[in-house]
């Protein structure tokens, strides 16, 4: 006899345990069948004998006797006169044949305590529940807080391997320890569902598509229809079981992901000499001259075109930068810190160097008294420059500042205005000075260079009328010193070099005030103050001001300290640009004269560390916790009610439910529908075919249909 099975479709994992079960009971008629044509057919009696063996591995199984056998063999000698007719849903729907004969009447049941494996397992998932936490407990104290943010943020663990070793334990931690731990969970839970869930003898049936599921599920999945399977059931523990399903799939992704490993730069020990261009060379022709009066270029400096239009740029944008952003944050204890070797030089460095060690380099402070003016004089030149002298501080010295730009800016200017300039003693001396107009000189504003105290001076003879016939002076003297030493520099990953150690000798020598050359020439006018005063005055002030009025109830609002260090870093910047100017394509050399600066370079390696992100390992550990929650509850509720899969700790896996369902529901018409309607028809008609285990006196728990029905 041929029997044929139509092929599985692929997209549902339970139709071929769905198609063996339907199949199987089917076999029962086709053996009734064969019997009879058994003195004709003997080549059958093999094919018989194994399906008997079949009956008493089901036997054995199930603690069945051998009565149904011994049938099948009697029917060998005796054709059946009976046809195969279909049993309807009323008769003898899910009762298993031993139980047909059975007496109705109630039987006393012995009252048993759970298994002592139940209490085992009840211990266990209490102490999985608890376990992550003390893990996470230990694991702060031992590496310290740590910020679980919903950044990707690698935390270094460490090492320092090649890469293939890194790929080795990268690969042993993702692909066999992190799957090896879910492995082991996941056989600890899911035989605690085989008997809380699968083998469950509550009163309320289950599906058997999702009964059938649960049986040989036994890890974590994102599959949706395995997922929706157990939710449609509608059953609380039939949710749980799929909440299970996915916080394990959860886990497993975590295990298997929070550890990596990412390159880093390692500094090699042995350290090599290296040339570099020196920076504060190249100047020597600028001298000292007397201050100009119309706007030209200084003498001295030689650039050519290209070099003048890089200069001018560069230091324009360092003014228009102060202007708008004090420059505080670029002088680290209020020192200017600079590096005496071009930026073309350092650039030049090979990528494979990231540190060098005792670059020559110095430091610039600035060391100001707030001292009024003893005199005050203002002066137009023809309309293009105006001069503005004074004599100021201990020594009495002589200021010049020129600015371009007309006096009418003084004398036609608002009265409330304050007029900032910057005066220079030759080279050595600066005078960062203040008018405004009427007679202020009864305040007095302390601040941390001293009092600022006022002047008053009649300005008639310079042109000055109206309200401006007595302007107020105030300012500070200022001296910037220069100190050398030797820096560490570190590149970084955007081959940026960064100041590390530093080194200084405490010999400091005054500071030749470039700057001073560049006042007139530069004919900058501050972008914040349009139509206020031209020159360096007014952007080294323009942040200094900390709002609209110039007066508070402790005198002048002025931030002493903002316009000082504004101005150092005006000087360091200014001559720093002359000189990477002047030296931007020079040599080590002239012939006579070396101009290099030894420094010790140190390279690197690549390395590659092990690393791990927190936060998935957190929600790792988050789930193995609310994993082992749902499997204690599901286990303690049942040992709470006393169920009988419990006590007997019956674990019902695929074999066994294929066992038990050729057992207890063959007669069942149902079945054969499924078997009539196979493909897709039989997954339908499973989702709707509710069984459930009954717990019988002294016998395992027997699968019976729930409210059968034939037509789906």
């Amino acid at each position: 006899m041929r029997v044929t099975v139509t092929k599985p479709v692929q997209d549902c994992m339970a139709r071929p345990y769905l198609y063996l079960l339907v199949f199987l009971f089917n076999s029962k008629t086709s053996v009734e069948r064969w019997s009879s044509q058994a003195h004709r057919h003997t080549q059958s009696l093999p094919a018989l004998m194994d399906h008997i063996s079949l009956r008493r591995l089901s036997r054995n199984s199930l603690n069945t006797t051998c009565v149904e056998d011994n049938e099948v063999l009697k029917h060998i000698d005796e054709p059946s006169s009976e046809k195969a007719s279909p049993i309807t849903a009323s008769e003898g729907i899910g009762i298993v044949e031993d139980l047909e004969s059975s007496p109705a009447s109630p039987v006393h049941v012995e009252k048993v305590r759970p298994s002592r494996q139940s209490y085992y397992y009840s211990a266990g998932s209490a102490l999985l529940v608890a376990l992550p936490f003390v893990f996470l407990a230990i694991w702060q104290a031992c590496t310290g807080p740590i910020t679980f943010s919903t950044h990707l943020t690698p935390h270094i663990i460490g090492g320092r391997f090649t890469q293939t070793e890194a790929k080795t334990i990268d690969f042993l931690c993702s692909a066999i320890l992190g799957p090896l731990l879910l492995v082991a969970l996941n056989w600890y839970w899911f035989s605690i569902t085989k008997v809380t869930i699968v083998s469950d003898s509550s009163t309320e049936a289950t599906p058997l598509m999702a009964l059938v599921q649960a049986s040989y599920t036994d890890s974590g999945s994102y599959n949706p229809r395995k997922l929706f399977t157990f939710i449609r059931t509608g059953r609380v523990k039939m949710l749980l079981f799929g909440l299970l399903v996915l916080l394990s799939a959860v886990a497993q992704t975590c295990f298997s992901n929070f550890i990596a490993y990412e390159a880093y730069d390692v500094l090699d020990a042995k350290a090599t000499e290296l040339s570099l261009r020196s920076l504060l060379t190249g100047l020597d022709g600028v001298t000292r001259r007397t201050p100009q009066t119309l706007p030209m270029f200084p003498p001295g400096y030689d650039f050519s075109s290209t070099q003048v239009a890089d200069f001018v740029g560069d230091a324009t944008s360092v003014l228009s930068n102060i202007a708008y952003q004090d420059a505080t944050k670029h002088l680290p204890n209020d020192t200017y810190v600079g590096l005496n070797v071009t930026q073309n030089s350092l650039d030049a460095v090979d990528s494979k160097i990231d540190r060098l060690e005792g670059v020559p380099g110095y430091r610039m402070m600035v060391d100001c008294q707030a001292t009024p003016p003893a005199n005050l004089m203002a002066e137009d030149f023809s309309g293009s420059s105006v001069m503005i002298n004074c004599n100021a501080g201990d020594n009495n010295n002589y200021f010049t500042a020129s600015y371009p730009g007309q006096m009418s800016i003084l004398t036609s200017g608002e009265d409330d205005s304050i007029y900032p300039w910057v005066g220079f003693h030759g080279w050595e001396q600066a005078y960062l000075g203040n008018m405004m107009a009427s007679n202020w000189s009864r305040f007095v504003t302390p601040s941390s260079y001293g009092n600022i105290t006022i002047a008053a001076f009649n300005m008639t003879r310079f042109g000055f009328s109206g309200d401006k016939t007595i302007m107020s002076a105030f300012g500070f003297a200022c001296n910037v010193s220069r100190d050398t030493g030797s820096v560490n520099l570190t590149r970084g990953s955007d081959s940026t070099w960064t100041r590390e150690a530093e080194s200084w000798s405490g010999e400091t020598s005054p500071v030749k005030l470039l700057i001073s050359d560049w006042q007139l020439a530069l004919n900058y006018h501050s972008p914040v103050d349009i139509g206020g005063m031209p020159g360096l005055g007014q952007p080294l002030q323009d942040t200094a001001w900390p709002g609209e009025s110039y007066w508070g109830t402790n005198g002048i609002t002025l931030d002493a300290r903002i316009n000082m260090l504004n101005y150092l870093y005006a000087v360091g910047e200014v001559e720093r640009l002359a000189y990477e100017t002047k030296n931007a394509n020079a040599s080590l050399d002239d012939g006579t004269t070396s101009y290099a600066q030894i420094v010790r370079a140190l390279g690197s390696e690549q390395a590659y560390r092990i690393v791990y992100v927190p936060i998935i390992l957190l929600i790792g550990l988050i789930c193995v916790s609310v994993e082992a929650l749902i499997t204690f509850c599901l286990l303690v509720t049942d040992i709470k009610r006393g169920t009988a899969s419990v006590k007997t700790w019956q674990q019902v896996g695929i074999v066994q439910l294929l066992a038990d369902s050729i057992k207890g529901l063959r007669h069942d018409p149902v079945v054969e529908n499924m078997y009539q309607a196979k493909g897709t028809g039989a997954d339908k008609i499973a989702r709707h075919y509710k069984v459930r285990y009954e717990a019988l006196p002294g016998k395992r728990n027997v699968l019976r249909a729930d409210s059968p029905t034939t037509e789906m």
